[in-house]
């Protein structure tokens, strides 16, 4: 948005032009989902009109650390070190799955192996995936120093605007398009070399400040659930939704709310269920629907399909709730 913006775009302008809400954009706290994330990008590109535009931002984003984890992993005492900084506390920068390291079998290449969410958004997705790994490549750069020589670079995504010739010229590696992975391939020995930025009381200092900060991410998260059954109840999510219904409604892929649900000991099936009999069992004693509206009100099927989950969880029949109630 910053580049954007110093190429005389507005930020107003991008927001408009992507559908996304410009509050969120300049609230500093604000987790922007992927979907908006990618809506963003490509409205910026497209205002700008600027083929290397992913490049440059990348390149902004690996030299200039912004983030508490990006301070701590600069700050710890090897690439090794600070990979493993980075699986630890990656929820700090994004929803995304951590990159993961690896060694080939004679010990000679390390891969970083990154994993990024696709949107609807394809053109934005590219560029964020573009973005994204040029931002980590000129990180690794900064942080193993001058020597350190990409070997390539691989893309899942198709040749940019820029073209491969001056994208490998800006990046100084190798680079291969509709690759199966994302990933950046270097020597194994930058792994061990010592950081000029390693600071051990620095180190200390913000892995304290990184495990605060993961917790109360966390604790963030034991409200989906409920903002789930709240939604339930107060009409704003329907009783026949379905995942995807609930992943856009708390604005997350399916996959992130699958991993939220999980962290909190339960799943969208399971929630579902009991938010449906939940409120069954309330109609049940008292209203004077019958229990074949009630079934299709909380999102059965069938009566019959009501009565066996009802059952099921309860350990009574709706029809002997009912009749309990009555007397």
């Amino acid at each position: 948005m910053s580049f954007a913006n110093g190429k005389g775009v507005l930020i107003q302008d991008i927001c408009n032009d992507s559908g996304v809400d410009a509050q969120l954009v300049h609230n500093a706290d604000a987790r922007v989902t992927i979907a908006d994330a990618d809506k963003l990008v490509a409205s910026a590109s497209r205002l700008t009109g600027e083929p290397s535009m992913p490049v440059k931002v990348g390149y902004r984003l690996g030299t200039r650390s912004c983030n508490l984890l990006q301070h701590l992993m600069m700050v710890s005492p090897d690439l090794a070190s600070a990979t493993r900084q980075q699986q630890k506390f990656h929820r700090l920068f994004t929803d995304e799955q951590p990159p993961v390291l690896s060694i080939d079998h004679d010990g000679q290449r390390a891969t970083m192996e990154y994993f990024f969410e696709s949107s609807g958004c394809v053109e934005g997705s590219q560029q964020r995936i573009l973005i994204s790994m040029t931002g980590h490549l000129h990180w690794l750069r900064m942080k193993c120093g001058k020597h350190f020589t990409p070997l390539l670079m691989e893309l899942t995504i198709n040749e940019p605007t820029m073209g491969q010739q001056s994208l490998e010229t800006s990046l100084g590696c190798a680079v291969r398009f509709n690759a199966a992975r994302n990933a950046i391939v270097f020597d194994e020995r930058n792994l061990y070399v010592e950081s000029v930025f390693y600071n051990q009381h620095l180190l200390a200092l913000m892995e304290k400040q990184c495990a605060v900060l993961a917790q109360q991410l966390s604790s963030q998260e034991h409200y989906v659930a409920n903002a789930l059954r709240h939604a339930m109840q107060n009409g704003q999510l329907d009783y026949r939704a379905n995942i995807e219904h609930a992943a856009e409604f708390i604005g997350v892929s399916t996959r992130t709310l699958n991993r939220y649900l999980k962290s909190e000991g339960t799943n969208f099936k399971t929630l579902l269920s009991e938010e449906r009999i939940a409120l069954a069992s309330r109609l049940l004693r008292e209203s004077e629907c019958c229990v074949e509206d009630i079934a299709h009100d909380v999102g059965y099927s069938s009566r019959r399909a009501f009565d066996r989950a009802f059952t099921q969880a309860v350990g009574m029949s709706p029809a002997a709730v009912r009749r309990q109630a009555m007397t």
